[in-house]
């Protein structure tokens, strides 16, 4: 009984664990789509769908990286892979939004290299390269200061940052 109930636990826990990384991965994304094309445009702009600051596409991408990554070893595999698939979900995530939102969030037809205005080489790149410095510098770091927050702390800032999110999906969607 106790087995289980540890087990139980352990596998809240980590689920906590990634859906914290998933806020994070959403804020990162934001602060770049934020300050990209604030610089860009010569003005502030707010990237996010949502109110809050996040661009849930850059945790849905990191979800999709651990299953692409998670026995892939050295910066130029990490790079490769992490472009090539998130490539893949950027492709498919602009069908997807114009396709249930009537409307595109992003297009770069200016840049060189494009399929459709939906990716291109440039955005490949830069997500390879974030690829690189998330999992071989951020992530590791997140984990350690995860794995010092007390497990009730965990569980009410996961279902907090949940219930949040969902609320402003239901708001902004």
């Amino acid at each position: 009984m106790t087995t289980t109930l540890t087990k139980e636990k352990n596998r809240l826990l980590d689920t906590c664990s990634l859906f914290a990384e998933f806020v994070l991965c959403s804020f990162i994304g934001w602060t770049y789509e934020t300050v990209l094309m604030s610089i860009v445009s010569g003005k502030l702009l707010d990237r996010g769908l949502l109110h809050i600051p996040i661009c849930p596409i850059y945790g849905f991408g990191f979800l999709l990286l651990l299953l692409c990554l998670r026995k892939v070893k050295g910066s130029l595999m990490i790079f490769i892979i992490g472009a090539i698939a998130t490539t893949v979900l950027e492709l498919v995530s602009s069908y997807l939004i114009d396709y249930f939102l009537g409307y595109s969030l992003w297009n770069y037809d200016h840049f060189p290299l494009n399929f459709e205005g939906r990716v291109c080489l440039t955005a490949s790149l830069a997500f390879g390269f974030m690829c690189v410095i998330y999992f071989q510098l951020i992530r590791p770091k997140f984990k350690r200061i995860i794995a010092k927050v007390p497990q009730k702390i965990m569980y009410i800032s996961c279902l907090t940052f949940f219930v949040i999110i969902m609320i402003d999906l239901c708001l902004s969607v």
